[in-house]
């Protein structure tokens, strides 16, 4: 292990961490948001957009997520989809390359 904390590619934090500096992050929000301030609006694009998703169905959905994987260039990475067993999980596999 000791050779990997000295590696060129060893970021400062995981320095900083190794020697006793523990930075804590306040990510809690006070306030907790409604249900409707969460819910769209109705009619809108993105109810739309969200309507349409449902309406494919899980398996039509999981094969749109690797439809707009396949068309991110800026992330390499290797999708496909598997084949549908009925388990209610995903039925693709992903991976990013480095």
């Amino acid at each position: 292990m000791a050779l990997l904390d000295d590696h060129p590619s060893c970021p400062n934090v995981w320095h900083r961490y190794k020697s006793g500096e523990i930075v804590t992050i306040d990510i809690w929000r006070p306030e907790i948001r409604t249900k409707s301030s969460q819910l769209l609006n109705e009619g809108s694009d993105d109810d739309l957009l969200l309507q349409q998703l449902f309406s494919f169905g899980p398996f039509g959905f999981e094969r749109v997520v690797v439809g707009i994987f396949r068309e991110v260039k800026e992330v390499t990475h290797h999708i496909e989809n598997t084949r549908k067993i009925g388990d209610v999980g995903f039925d693709f596999f992903g991976r990013f390359v480095s």
